[in-house]
């Protein structure tokens, strides 16, 4: 056997051990994925045994004579401060994650509503969201049964008077009912 043959065997030998490590590394990573995937359950974050539901928090700190003058019909900009994927243990139980706040960044006091599937139909209706506010611990106000669903938050931005809704902003949600 030739030096180059010697050579040859080697590199195939080396090739295919490369090749093995790269199949067994491309294994691991597809059991990753469908485990994170496919079969772990999402954790369920439950709220305190004392927490309120739906209701608003606001912060003290927030001074409103800030926004004497300010244009409150000018709903070009609104900063949105919540979290996209809800997990509700039951459809009638409150959600540990669910969280919408009114930024003091913002001019505008907000209310939402939640649909789901293109329904037409809210889920859930909240209270007015001052600015500098925020809202937790939330439980629909439909019984949905276990599965996830497609949802659309739909701000609505009041102008002074609290009551004319001034402009309107839409972010997709993810409800996911557990049982």
């Amino acid at each position: 056997m030739t030096e180059q043959d010697k050579n040859w065997k080697v590199l195939k030998t080396v090739m295919r051990v490369i090749i093995i490590l790269l199949m067994i590394i491309a294994a691991g990573l597809l059991g990753v994925h469908i485990w994170f995937k496919f079969i772990r359950k999402p954790a369920v974050t439950e709220p305190a045994d004392n927490a309120v539901r739906n209701a608003v928090v606001t912060d003290v700190a927030f001074d409103r004579s800030v926004l004497d003058g300010v244009d409150t019909d000018n709903t070009e900009s609104f900063d949105v401060k919540m979290n996209r994927d809800w997990t509700f243990k039951e459809g009638t139980v409150p959600s540990g994650d669910a969280y919408v706040e009114n930024p003091v960044s913002n001019v505008n006091d907000v209310y939402f509503d939640i649909t789901v599937n293109d329904s037409e139909q809210p889920v859930y209706t909240s209270p007015v969201l001052p600015i500098g506010s925020h809202i937790e611990n939330i439980t629909l106000e439909t019984d949905l049964p276990a599965g996830k669903y497609n949802s659309v938050l739909k701000y609505h931005m009041l102008g002074k008077d609290g009551k004319t809704v001034t402009g309107e902003l839409q972010i997709a949600l993810t409800i996911t009912v557990l049982s």
